[in-house]
């Protein structure tokens, strides 16, 4: 099975039903403003080494592997990896869930009393965002299933290696780089399969992610950079549906814990009233009393 092949069967799938996007109210404000969700690079999640865990997991079955029979290509594949998956070529990602209303979503990605879950056709969201060359794939957590995809993975990297042979011609490869040839090839497949893999501990979020095509040039590519806590975040706009009736349609939205649930309600209504984007299913609140976690 090549790697294109179990890359595109990881995106095969088609959510259903609503995907929620959780923010803070400023993050509402340009949302709903641009029409559009920042996808933000892989390697400046909030969450520490999303593309790592992938990384390691790999790491982990080519370590198995070289204590059973050492090969060249696996050698030169675990230095490729160190560096490469984490600091090559990249994705950008937004993140959607079919939970609208998680405490541990309301305490991992919005700030106290002002987080806020927009919710979104899913149909409507997929279609807009193929559009915009994104591909849409659900997160694997378990770890079995895991495991099978790494194992498919080498497998395939490994027969990749033995068709296309060693580059001996030093004047081109060093010695040590022999088989960096083949890992580039394959480099793309294997980041779309590294970015659905996620660490068991999130299974929880059930997570759908919207992924960008592999960017190789930061100077060409429609890259916006925003403000972070200690550093600039890079990021493309993945655009929003839109309808006749709406700037931007929004399916549902969910106002999380908040010391003043009434006057946020009205506000965040009046709000999405003026820019032509009330959710077809209302606006309710999460109903979790509100803690300054």
């Amino acid at each position: 099975m090549s790697l294109a092949t179990i890359a595109s069967g990881l995106y095969a799938e088609r959510p259903a039903g609503v995907l929620y996007h959780y923010t803070s109210l400023g993050g509402v404000l340009g949302i709903v403003g641009d029409r559009a969700i920042r996808a933000t690079d892989a390697r400046f999640f909030s969450d520490a080494a999303e593309l790592q865990h992938a990384a390691d997991s790999l790491l982990h079955e080519i370590g198995r592997r070289q204590s059973a029979s050492p090969s060249a290509v696996l050698h030169q594949l675990a230095d490729w990896l160190s560096h490469r998956l984490t600091d090559g070529n990249i994705l950008f990602i937004a993140c959607f869930t079919t939970r609208g209303n998680l405490l541990s979503q309301w305490r991992s990605y919005c700030p106290p009393g002002r987080g806020v879950s927009l919710g979104f056709d899913a149909g409507k969201l997929c279609e807009q965002a193929f559009t915009s060359g994104f591909q849409v794939g659900r997160c694997v957590y378990e770890p079995a299933a895991q495991a099978s995809i790494v194992a498919a993975v080498l497998d395939e990297i490994q027969r990749i290696a033995k068709v296309r042979g060693e580059n001996t011609d030093r004047s081109t490869r060093h010695p040590s780089q022999s088989f960096h040839g083949v890992f580039e090839e394959v480099e793309t497949d294997l980041l779309r399969v590294a970015a659905l893999l996620k660490h068991p501990s999130f299974h929880e979020e059930d997570e759908w992610r919207f992924v960008s095509a592999a960017v190789t040039n930061y100077v060409e590519a429609p890259i916006k950079y925003r403000e972070g806590a200690s550093m600039l975040i890079p990021y493309l706009d993945l655009t929003l549906p839109k309808s006749v009736d709406r700037d931007l349609d929004i399916e549902h939205v969910v106002l999380g814990p908040t010391p003043s649930s009434n006057n946020s309600m009205t506000s965040l209504s009046r709000y999405l009233s003026k820019m032509r984007a009330s959710p077809r299913q209302g606006l309710s609140a999460c109903q979790i009393p509100y803690r300054t976690w």
